[in-house]
């Protein structure tokens, strides 16, 4: 199969992903993507889209896989090149998906599969329009995360390898402030960590992040009056909570000797002797290798999953220390993880078996074994060849001459006239189920109408363009008009 990855800079489950694939795959393509300044994600070693298609036509794959939405977002149209082009578009949610950035236009296109870490994600994203959604849980990569040198040249106690996400938890606050004018002492640390804990309450009771908590607390209440989305009050009120859960956990381990590798955030909360600075996600298996234990605090939003730590830790020799949680236990038994429910039970557990070797060694050897035969990502590989073979592509319908001549008449009339305007009451009219509104619509959606807001988004993801706008635009729509010609 001829895939095509695309990785982020920070990725830290693409490249396993890729490196596997390799070995299975002559020359994967790899498309690299680096983030501007305006936090926009683009293709590395592009500088137009038309390059980049064009590289990716003359590799023809069957399928195009990226973690998250990086192949969706407003400015790359990814989803739109493979849905014009009938290849497979494979979104790998690994984070919750309702807490990132949705394009509401191609959520319905033939080509998009997507692959969700949780299962409690399956029906709310088909409820959105995702109709093709399946269950791929994350993995590892048993040769890089091998278990290194014995037992006795272990040197870390209790490895926690995380950032804080203060600088993230910054922007989006000051985004907050500055679409509404308004403050409402959110700057002030104390009223979103009463907010934070009551979410952290509220998610372990319920099993699940409180979106409605948002709606319920007097300090923000006033806020959704304004145009600001829930979901960016949601990841403020996560990261919030985030950092009070792993700074309790954190200093409840000091005296067991935690030591705690991210960003320099970590130096306003911890002495500087337990923290050893940012490390490359291609270094992070020699610190497991070094490691007895691995603290594991989710983020709220992905508690109920078992995320990278769960793999990687023991299959390189570290018992994993982690959260007590129904969809954790879904993957890996109290016999092959080390569970907690408060700080308390996380030191106490954590000192027996800093003292007790050989029961810590039995708690990784019952881990790596499942791990080895369930979990690693030749079987996600294996799985995602299954489900791309196994889902078929819908029949085109021939709409006929006549309705293609229409499209084109409004196509040209958008040249001739630069009728923005027009084109965007074309976008709005999308959910008429009209045959030429639709295809007209998805059009203008694919190509970087991403944000459903301006006919000039389209245009300028096309370099100002109109020529090429109008050429890809008038082939996907031919395409889902059915033209026998295509």
């Amino acid at each position: 199969m001829r895939l095509v990855f695309v990785a982020s800079e920070a990725s830290t489950v693409m490249p396993s992903l890729i490196r596997r694939a390799s070995l299975r795959i002559p020359a994967p393509l790899v498309i690299r993507m680096r983030e501007t300044e305006s936090h926009r994600w683009t293709p590395r070693d592009y500088a137009t889209h038309d390059a980049l298609f064009g590289a990716l036509e003359a590799y023809r794959p069957e399928a195009v896989i990226f973690i998250n939405r990086l192949g969706c977002g407003a400015g790359f149209p990814l989803a739109a090149w493979c849905e014009i082009s009938r290849v497979r578009c494979i979104p790998w949610y690994v984070d919750n998906p309702f807490f990132l950035s949705s394009d509401p236009h191609d959520r319905a296109f033939d080509s998009i599969i997507a692959l969700v870490n949780n299962r409690h994600w399956l029906a709310p994203l088909k409820a959105s329009g995702m109709s093709r959604v399946h269950f791929v849980p994350m993995a590892t990569d048993p040769e890089r995360f091998a278990p290194g040198p014995p037992a006795a040249e272990r040197d870390v106690p209790i490895a926690l390898i995380a950032d804080l996400g203060l600088g993230r938890y910054d922007e989006i606050l000051k985004d907050i402030i500055g679409q509404t004018g308004l403050d409402f002492h959110l700057r002030k640390s104390e009223i979103l960590s009463r907010i934070a804990e009551a979410a952290i309450r509220l998610t372990h009771e319920r099993d699940a992040f409180p979106l409605d908590l948002i709606e319920a607390t007097p300090a923000i209440r006033r806020l959704i009056e304004h145009p600001v989305s829930r979901r960016s009050l949601a990841c403020l009120i996560d990261l919030r909570a985030s950092l009070i859960e792993r700074l309790r956990y954190v200093k409840a381990l000091w005296p067991l000797g935690i030591q705690v590798w991210g960003g320099p955030d970590w130096l306003k909360f911890i002495p500087p002797q337990h923290w050893h600075g940012t490390i490359h996600f291609t270094k992070v298996h020699a610190v497991y290798q070094r490691a007895k234990l691995v603290l594991n605090v989710s983020k709220l939003q992905s508690v109920q999953v078992a995320d990278q730590r769960h793999y990687d830790s023991p299959a390189a020799g570290a018992a994993l220390l982690t959260e007590r949680h129904p969809g954790q236990l879904e993957f890996f038994d109290e016999d092959e993880m080390v569970y907690y429910s408060s700080p308390e039970e996380a030191v106490a557990r954590a000192r027996r078996l800093l003292e007790n070797e050989d029961e810590r060694l039995a708690i990784v050897e019952r881990a790596r074994a499942k791990i080895i035969s369930t979990h690693t990502y030749d079987h996600r590989l294996d799985r995602i060849a299954t489900i791309v073979r196994e889902t078929s592509w819908p029949e085109r319908v021939n709409h006929g001459p006549e309705l293609l001549a229409e499209l084109d008449s409004h196509i040209d009339a958008f040249l001739s006239g630069g009728q923005l305007a027009a084109a965007k009451a074309w976008i709005d009219a999308m959910e008429r189920n009209d045959p030429t509104t639709a295809a007209f619509g998805n059009y203008v959606g694919a190509y970087a109408l991403m944000s459903g807001r301006s006919a000039e988004i389209a245009l300028a993801s096309m370099n100002g363009d109109q020529t090429a706008f109008a050429d890809r635009w008038r082939r996907l729509a031919r395409i889902r008009l059915g033209d026998p010609a295509l």
